[in-house]
């Protein structure tokens, strides 16, 4: 956003209460989700969203379509996706833990979460200040259509598995 001639005081802002509403509204909004859909579903049709908003993001970067009231939009929305991400997955991996150990099970996953969190977030700083950000949306496209693909082979893992 910066880089887009947005003051850093707007951005601290902007990140600070759009982040937080966004990440309640998207709490909310997964739980209904996952509620309505189940986990596995739920999971899906989520990633199925982000894709496509990850997809904008990157157009909308490519072809410098930044009005900034788009520009947050699109970012609240990601953020509200994020979180709506997190019930699901969660909710999800709750059904592969150990019906003796769920507490350890699901933090080890977390913590796998996490790490995978940090490394990829600093990978991907590290690539927009090589490459530019709209390098780094479209890793993050193809990442997430591999994470769709990925998602049956998951499910058929499960299956074997219980």
């Amino acid at each position: 956003m910066i880089d887009q001639g947005i003051p850093l005081n707007t951005v601290g802002v902007f990140n600070g209460m759009g982040g937080v509403v966004a990440g309640l509204c998207g709490t909310v909004i997964g739980g209904i989700v996952v509620r309505k859909a189940g986990a596995k579903n739920g999971m899906y049709l989520i990633a199925i969203c982000q894709a496509a908003l990850l997809a904008v993001i990157f157009s909308s970067i490519k072809l410098q379509f930044l009005h900034i009231s788009i520009l947050f939009a699109l970012f609240v929305c990601e953020a509200a996706l994020m979180a709506a991400s997190f019930v699901a997955s969660y909710s999800r991996l709750m059904a592969f833990t150990a019906p003796h150990q769920p507490g350890i099970d699901f933090t080890l996953f977390q913590s796998a979460s996490a790490i995978a969190a940090a490394s990829l977030g600093a990978t991907g700083a590290f690539l927009a200040g090589k490459t530019g950000y709209d390098t780094v949306f479209l890793i993050s496209v193809m990442l997430s259509l591999a994470a769709l693909c990925l998602i049956p082979f998951i499910n058929s893992f499960q299956k074997k598995c219980l």
